[in-house]
């Protein structure tokens, strides 16, 4: 009885000292002044984001799940030198399968393959580390995780990677929301609920600018202390995931016409006045809201902003952040409270959400699935896209990138995506209340979820940092 009487005790101490490392440390942050916040040199001009640039440049929209994907793997097949591919989560399914055999193949044509997903979130999506085995056992593959999880270390736990990039060689490069998971690419027939997304790519000359930053802080991520090397776990089953890496790449070779997925990105791009890459410093704790503060001095040029986040939450230490919003106008488009993923994040959504409605025209989408694309539009020129979200998590703590488009072609392209969501939606009232739409029905929100939600947006007061 003795030794189980110390086996509790030891588990409670640790449990306390987890505690006071983790939320209490980041407790903080309640109370969060500027001075505060981490220091960096990493800066952004934002007039000439606004200016046309002499380097020639496409972008290409990758809004339909299915051509988002037929673009990645005919864009890996193109890699000679180089493929670096970052990511949130990688969940189990046939789009990883997929994936992971066009990393595979273009390591065995001699591509330098590196590899990179969040330290944390892997225990969410990955059931089966063969996969990741297979891969790692290939000399021209390197796999890293970024800040893996130490029960020793509770304070590094927020200091998450939500970067996801495909970048080949000095030529291509996507940036945007979807992770690798089946529900971000495949079509409706797919037996999951299916998540709206969205990413850019980048394209030009042979070493275009601004694919050479993007790749130049993938390398920065991947090889950053926090950065962590995969350690292979078994090696006697290799030749079981590698087979079905392979099976599953050609399967979808011969299903798809990936060479004329090419002809269409190239025909249907738009040739662009400018694309600026920006992201956030790689630091533990609070870091610099570099990424939120260039956005804002952007949209404090222009009169007109329309803003798509999976969740909108603006904490305070946010709010010395943004810009004047009197005589804006201002459009909101988010997820509605009845079916959206996120319980926490959407608790968190409910402190501001007929604030929200006061400030701009907010819009709920309704649907059983869920949107996840993060952009936004200024003006009638300035479009942005990435892996932001509207949030305290992804300003402060997370790892995080955009893209910033100058051109009024690009910008009407993504203002057609994003408004038909919008008119999947309906408006809230400042009183929380839908503003009905004969077009659009309201999902019914289950009173256990709305329970639920109560409790967590009560919770959400004290930790909305966190989310």
């Amino acid at each position: 009885m003795r030794g189980r009487g110390r086996s509790i005790i030891k588990g409670a101490l640790f449990f306390l000292y987890f505690c006071l490392g983790h939320t209490l440390i980041f407790g903080v942050f309640l109370f969060s002044t500027p001075f505060m916040i981490g220091s960096t040199d990493l800066s952004y001009d934002v007039e000439e984001m606004m200016s046309p640039s002499e380097e020639k440049t496409y972008a290409q929209l990758l809004e339909d799940r299915s051509f988002s994907l037929q673009s990645r793997i005919a864009l890996m097949d193109e890699a000679q030198e180089t493929l670096y591919v970052s990511t949130f989560t990688a969940s189990d399914g046939l789009t990883k399968e997929i994936v992971f055999g066009a990393m595979l193949e273009a390591a065995e044509r001699g591509v330098e393959v590196r590899f990179v997903m969040d330290g944390l979130a892997r225990f969410e999506t990955i059931s089966d580390y063969g996969y990741l085995d297979a891969l790692a056992t290939h000399e021209n593959i390197e796999i890293r995780y970024y800040e893996p999880f130490n029960p020793l270390l509770p304070h590094t736990i927020q200091n998450r990677l939500h970067d996801k990039m495909f970048i080949i060689d000095e030529h291509y490069a996507t940036s945007g929301g979807r992770n690798i998971a089946d529900r971000y690419f495949l079509g409706e027939a797919s037996q999951v609920r299916a998540t709206y997304d969205r990413d850019i790519l980048i394209f030009g000359e042979e070493e275009h600018s601004t694919v050479q930053e993007m790749k130049a802080y993938y390398e920065e991520l991947f090889y950053d202390s926090f950065s962590k090397e995969y350690r292979i776990r078994r090696e006697d089953s290799r030749d079981v995931f590698e087979e079905a890496m392979r099976n599953a790449y050609r399967q979808y070779h011969e299903e798809h016409d990936l060479a004329s997925v090419l002809i269409e990105i190239k025909n249907t791009a738009i040739e662009v006045d400018r694309a600026s890459f920006i992201r956030g410093p790689l630091e533990r704790g609070k870091k610099y809201p570099v990424v939120l503060e260039t956005i804002a001095e952007l949209a404090s040029h222009y009169d007109e902003w329309f803003i798509q986040s999976p969740y909108i939450i603006f904490s305070d230490p946010m709010m010395k952040f943004l810009p004047d919003h009197e005589d804006k106008t201002i459009t909101f488009l988010t997820n509605n409270l009845a079916e959206s993923p996120n319980a926490w994040a959407r608790g968190a959504y409910l402190l501001f959400r007929e604030e929200l409605a006061e400030v701009g025209t907010l819009y709920e989408f309704q649907s059983k699935n869920s949107i996840h694309a993060k952009s936004m539009i200024f003006g009638d020129d300035i479009s942005v896209v990435g892996a932001l979200n509207v949030d305290p998590r992804s300003a402060f703590l997370s790892t995080e990138n955009m893209v910033v488009i100058y051109s009024e072609e690009f910008r009407d392209e993504l203002y057609g995506a994003m408004n038909e969501f919008a008119l999947r939606s309906l408006e809230v009232s400042p009183d929380g209340e839908y503003i009905d739409n004969p077009d659009v029905d309201a999902l019914e929100m289950r009173w256990q979820r709305h329970i639920s939600l109560r409790l967590r947006s009560v919770v959400a007061r004290f930790f909305a940092y966190m989310f």
